[in-house]
């Protein structure tokens, strides 16, 4: 497997093309759409959940056959049919245009691997293990353990705390100070959000 170049690209109104409907296919287009990425799915046919998202307008979708013509313009491409020799073709087809293409039943012939992702707003931790899909969910979910939910709003906290100094102090040296501060009080700031009270955490982020 190769060593991939770990990169958090901003895909937002970008357009991407994933050919297939099925299961994986699913999967790929979730992510994209929650990316901001502009998706086109191309496929025979698309799972109930894939319906449910086209018909509420979340991705665009040509029911059809896959031919090279439809890779025009797109910036990423995702082969996820459950066809081996129709996602061998897209990922020859895109490479000959310049396209960064992901297959999902062939990593290695494409130019980018997608991730174990785990969200919590703002914040993005993404997992690759050599190809080995289970390590890397298994990974994903040992640190949702980690990570809970509130995390969510104590990034968000973090980063307007971060403007709160910076518009204070233009001393980097108290700068980076205070946002040390900030990270040695987690347990703390994060008891309140998950009471629900981000008016305290931030009151208590402040002093």
């Amino acid at each position: 497997m190769p060593r991939y170049y770990p990169i958090h690209l901003d895909i937002e109104g970008l357009k991407c093309l994933v050919v297939g409907g099925g299961p994986v296919a699913e999967r790929r287009v979730r992510v994209l759409i929650d990316a901001g990425g502009a998706v086109l799915v191309i496929s025979p046919t698309l799972t109930p959940a894939l319906k449910q998202w086209c018909a509420n307008g979340e991705f665009e979708f040509h029911e059809r056959e896959y031919e090279s013509s439809v890779l025009e313009g797109f910036i990423l491409v995702t082969a996820a049919t459950d066809s081996r020799s129709v996602n061998k073709q897209v990922a020859q087809d895109a490479k000959a245009m310049g396209i960064r293409v992901n297959v999902a039943d062939a990593p290695e012939e494409g130019d980018y691997v997608v991730p174990s992702v785990l969200r919590r707003g703002e914040l993005c931790v993404s997992i690759t293990a050599g190809g080995n899909p289970l390590l890397s969910a298994r990974l994903t979910d040992e640190l949702e353990a980690r990570f809970g939910p509130e995390y969510a709003d104590y990034v968000e906290l973090l980063a307007q705390m971060r403007l709160y100094i910076k518009e204070r102090t233009r001393d980097m040296a108290m700068r980076r100070i205070a946002l040390v501060h900030l990270l040695d009080e987690e347990s703390l700031l994060l008891a309140s959000i998950k009471e629900g009270s981000l008016g305290i955490a931030h009151a208590r982020a402040i002093e």
